[in-house]
């Protein structure tokens, strides 16, 4: 006999959650808060040492910089 969903329920995998303390919840926080501003704080750091390495090296602007001029020479 072949039974339907609704007759038979075959229960394969069982999670539980562990209740978190308030200790837990805090340190996320504070990780969510601090990995993303370190990130940033290292980000701008390295940004900021390739602009001087490239201002010191040539001398020249950070960005490139290029007259354009349309099809009617406007």
């Amino acid at each position: 006999m072949i039974c339907s969903q609704t007759e038979k329920h075959i229960q394969i995998l069982t999670i539980r959650q562990k209740s978190q303390g308030i200790w837990y919840k805090i340190v996320k926080c504070a990780l969510d808060v601090m990995v993303p501003v370190v990130c940033l704080i290292v980000a701008f750091s390295l940004m900021l040492l390739i602009e001087l390495t490239i201002k010191g090296g040539d001398g020249g602007p950070i960005f490139y910089k290029q007259l354009r001029l349309t099809k009617e020479g406007r």
